[in-house]
């Protein structure tokens, strides 16, 4: 993380991430750091075996091609993403702007 970027829990397992000046590619392209962090950290726990944790994430940017009219609307818009991931089999990042082209099979 950088020293501009803004990490704050946000409900019971929830967190929200901001990069400041950050664009959705590159947004997506630290989530995906974040995510493949997840898959590969083990937790060992004695007594019991290795323990995984997933995790999905939900981008939405504020951009020319996308603006968002308040700080709840880019926050319900990374939730939906949010959902979507976890629907999807969790252990992905799903940018907001990405939402219509997904099929409803994929869901």
């Amino acid at each position: 993380m950088r020293a501009t970027d803004v990490v704050a829990r946000f409900g019971g397992e929830e967190f929200i991430l901001v990069f400041p000046n950050t664009d959705r590619d590159m947004a997506k392209i630290i989530c995906e750091r974040i995510v493949q962090a997840f898959m590969n950290t083990h937790h060992h726990v004695s007594g019991s075996e290795d323990l995984t944790v997933t995790v999905s994430v939900g981008i939405a940017t504020q951009c020319e091609q996308q603006k968002f009219e308040s700080v709840d609307a880019i926050i319900n818009a990374a939730d939906k993403a949010l959902y979507t991931a976890k629907l999807q089999g969790r252990n992905r990042s799903i940018p907001f702007d990405q939402l219509e082209n997904l099929q409803v099979g994929q869901m």
